[in-house]
Protein backbone atom coordinates (compact mmCIF):
# COMPACT_ATOMS: atom_id res chain seq x y z
CA UNK A 1 0.00 0.00 0.00
CA UNK A 2 0.85 3.64 -0.09
CA UNK A 3 2.16 3.21 3.57
CA UNK A 4 4.49 0.94 2.76
CA UNK A 5 2.71 -1.96 4.42
CA UNK A 6 2.44 -5.06 2.17
CA UNK A 7 -1.24 -6.95 2.16
CA UNK A 8 -2.24 -10.26 0.74
CA UNK A 9 -5.69 -12.06 0.67
CA UNK A 10 -5.90 -15.80 1.26
CA UNK A 11 -7.89 -19.27 1.55
CA UNK A 12 -8.11 -21.34 4.36
CA UNK A 13 -10.27 -24.78 5.01
CA UNK A 14 -12.80 -22.18 6.56
CA UNK A 15 -12.72 -19.05 5.00
CA UNK A 16 -10.51 -16.18 3.49
CA UNK A 17 -8.66 -14.40 5.33
CA UNK A 18 -7.02 -11.03 4.70
CA UNK A 19 -3.74 -9.82 6.22
CA UNK A 20 -1.22 -6.45 6.74
CA UNK A 21 2.07 -6.62 7.13
CA UNK A 22 3.39 -5.19 10.65
CA UNK A 23 6.58 -4.68 12.38
CA UNK A 24 5.65 -7.81 14.41
CA UNK A 25 4.78 -9.67 11.32
CA UNK A 26 1.55 -10.29 9.77
CA UNK A 27 -1.98 -9.44 11.52
CA UNK A 28 -4.69 -11.35 10.00
CA UNK A 29 -8.44 -11.45 10.18
CA UNK A 30 -10.89 -13.95 8.36
CA UNK A 31 -13.22 -11.62 6.24
CA UNK A 32 -16.73 -11.95 7.46
CA UNK A 33 -18.81 -14.58 6.06
CA UNK A 34 -16.51 -16.19 4.08
CA UNK A 35 -16.73 -19.86 4.18
CA UNK A 36 -14.48 -23.25 2.85
CA UNK A 37 -16.05 -22.81 -0.49
CA UNK A 38 -14.38 -19.50 -1.26
CA UNK A 39 -11.47 -19.62 -3.15
CA UNK A 40 -9.55 -17.84 -5.93
CA UNK A 41 -9.31 -14.75 -4.26
CA UNK A 42 -7.83 -11.24 -5.67
CA UNK A 43 -6.92 -8.05 -3.92
CA UNK A 44 -6.93 -4.86 -4.70
CA UNK A 45 -6.30 -1.71 -2.75
CA UNK A 46 -7.58 1.90 -3.97
CA UNK A 47 -6.29 4.86 -3.25
CA UNK A 48 -7.05 5.13 0.45
CA UNK A 49 -4.97 1.27 1.25
CA UNK A 50 -9.32 0.72 1.67
CA UNK A 51 -8.79 -3.49 0.09
CA UNK A 52 -11.57 -4.58 -2.61
CA UNK A 53 -11.37 -8.10 -2.55
CA UNK A 54 -12.95 -10.25 -5.42
CA UNK A 55 -13.23 -14.43 -4.94
CA UNK A 56 -15.42 -17.59 -6.26
CA UNK A 57 -17.61 -19.26 -4.14
CA UNK A 58 -18.51 -22.68 -5.42
CA UNK A 59 -20.02 -25.46 -3.46
CA UNK A 60 -17.45 -27.68 -5.32
CA UNK A 61 -14.57 -25.30 -5.45
CA UNK A 62 -12.15 -27.16 -3.81
CA UNK A 63 -12.75 -31.02 -5.94
CA UNK A 64 -14.63 -32.47 -8.68
CA UNK A 65 -16.62 -34.41 -5.87
CA UNK A 66 -18.75 -32.05 -5.17
CA UNK A 67 -22.54 -32.17 -4.48
CA UNK A 68 -24.02 -30.21 -6.72
CA UNK A 69 -24.49 -26.64 -7.40
CA UNK A 70 -25.12 -24.34 -4.40
CA UNK A 71 -27.41 -21.09 -4.51
CA UNK A 72 -24.72 -19.37 -3.09
CA UNK A 73 -22.66 -19.75 -6.01
CA UNK A 74 -20.89 -17.01 -7.96
CA UNK A 75 -18.38 -14.49 -7.50
CA UNK A 76 -18.25 -12.35 -5.02
CA UNK A 77 -16.80 -8.58 -4.10
CA UNK A 78 -15.97 -7.29 -0.58
CA UNK A 79 -14.29 -3.75 0.26
CA UNK A 80 -13.55 -2.51 3.99
CA UNK A 81 -13.32 1.23 3.12
CA UNK A 82 -16.22 1.98 5.30
CA UNK A 83 -14.22 0.61 8.15
CA UNK A 84 -15.68 -2.76 7.96
CA UNK A 85 -15.88 -5.45 5.81
CA UNK A 86 -19.18 -5.18 3.48
CA UNK A 87 -20.02 -8.11 0.66
CA UNK A 88 -22.05 -8.49 -2.31
CA UNK A 89 -22.40 -11.01 -5.40
CA UNK A 90 -21.36 -9.32 -8.24
CA UNK A 91 -22.23 -12.44 -10.88
CA UNK A 92 -23.37 -16.71 -9.92
CA UNK A 93 -21.02 -16.81 -12.43
CA UNK A 94 -18.42 -19.32 -11.11
CA UNK A 95 -15.47 -18.75 -14.12
CA UNK A 96 -11.70 -17.26 -13.68
CA UNK A 97 -11.53 -13.92 -12.38
CA UNK A 98 -9.34 -10.85 -12.52
CA UNK A 99 -9.99 -7.19 -10.53
CA UNK A 100 -8.57 -3.97 -11.21
CA UNK A 101 -8.92 -0.76 -9.91
CA UNK A 102 -8.39 3.04 -11.20
CA UNK A 103 -6.41 4.85 -8.79
CA UNK A 104 -7.28 8.29 -10.24
CA UNK A 105 -11.35 7.51 -9.48
CA UNK A 106 -11.30 4.75 -7.48
CA UNK A 107 -13.52 2.64 -9.98
CA UNK A 108 -13.63 -1.24 -9.60
CA UNK A 109 -13.00 -3.17 -13.12
CA UNK A 110 -14.04 -6.84 -12.47
CA UNK A 111 -13.34 -9.60 -15.42
CA UNK A 112 -15.78 -13.23 -15.23
CA UNK A 113 -14.97 -15.65 -17.41
CA UNK A 114 -18.60 -16.40 -17.70
CA UNK A 115 -18.60 -17.94 -21.21
CA UNK A 116 -17.96 -15.31 -22.78
CA UNK A 117 -15.75 -13.98 -21.01
CA UNK A 118 -17.45 -10.48 -19.43
CA UNK A 119 -16.20 -7.11 -18.42
CA UNK A 120 -18.08 -5.40 -14.97
CA UNK A 121 -17.74 -2.02 -13.70
CA UNK A 122 -19.68 -0.77 -10.75
CA UNK A 123 -21.76 2.36 -11.68
CA UNK A 124 -21.48 5.03 -9.53
CA UNK A 125 -25.53 4.05 -8.21
CA UNK A 126 -23.97 0.91 -6.97
CA UNK A 127 -25.14 -1.37 -9.91
CA UNK A 128 -23.16 -3.57 -11.77
CA UNK A 129 -22.95 -2.88 -15.50
CA UNK A 130 -21.81 -5.94 -17.50
CA UNK A 131 -20.68 -6.20 -21.74
CA UNK A 132 -19.74 -9.63 -22.64
CA UNK A 133 -16.37 -9.33 -24.83
CA UNK A 134 -17.71 -11.36 -27.48
CA UNK A 135 -14.33 -11.14 -29.28
CA UNK A 136 -12.11 -12.90 -26.06
CA UNK A 137 -12.22 -16.83 -25.91
CA UNK A 138 -10.02 -18.52 -23.99
CA UNK A 139 -9.10 -18.26 -20.17
CA UNK A 140 -6.90 -17.00 -17.86
CA UNK A 141 -7.60 -13.56 -18.30
CA UNK A 142 -5.89 -11.00 -16.37
CA UNK A 143 -7.10 -6.87 -16.53
CA UNK A 144 -4.91 -4.46 -15.46
CA UNK A 145 -5.29 -0.32 -15.71
CA UNK A 146 -2.39 2.16 -16.52
CA UNK A 147 -2.38 4.32 -13.38
CA UNK A 148 -1.78 7.63 -15.84
CA UNK A 149 -4.09 7.13 -18.52
CA UNK A 150 -6.88 5.18 -17.09
CA UNK A 151 -6.63 2.95 -19.77
CA UNK A 152 -7.80 -0.75 -19.14
CA UNK A 153 -5.80 -3.67 -20.88
CA UNK A 154 -7.60 -7.14 -21.00
CA UNK A 155 -4.77 -9.74 -21.95
CA UNK A 156 -5.96 -13.59 -21.91
CA UNK A 157 -4.75 -16.91 -23.18
CA UNK A 158 -6.26 -17.87 -26.76
CA UNK A 159 -7.94 -21.17 -27.57
CA UNK A 160 -5.58 -23.99 -28.20
CA UNK A 161 -4.75 -24.83 -31.69
CA UNK A 162 -6.26 -27.98 -33.00
CA UNK A 163 -3.03 -30.12 -32.32
CA UNK A 164 -3.62 -29.11 -28.98
CA UNK A 165 -0.85 -26.94 -28.55
CA UNK A 166 -1.50 -24.09 -26.82
CA UNK A 167 -3.41 -21.05 -27.64
CA UNK A 168 -1.82 -17.42 -28.47
CA UNK A 169 -2.01 -14.57 -25.90
CA UNK A 170 -4.78 -11.68 -26.98
CA UNK A 171 -4.75 -8.57 -25.43
CA UNK A 172 -7.31 -5.74 -25.76
CA UNK A 173 -7.55 -1.97 -24.86
CA UNK A 174 -10.94 -0.15 -23.10
CA UNK A 175 -9.99 3.74 -23.16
Amino acid sequence: GSDGRARIVYETSSSLRYGVSTAAGLTTTPIPGTSGGDWQPTLALDAGDHADLLWTHSYHGRGCAGGGDDPKDGTYLATNASGAWHATRVTTATGGTSLAIDPASGRLFVLVDDNPLVYRTLAAGGAWESTPLTSASGGFAVLGVDPTTGTQLVALLGEPAPDGTGGPVEAMTRP
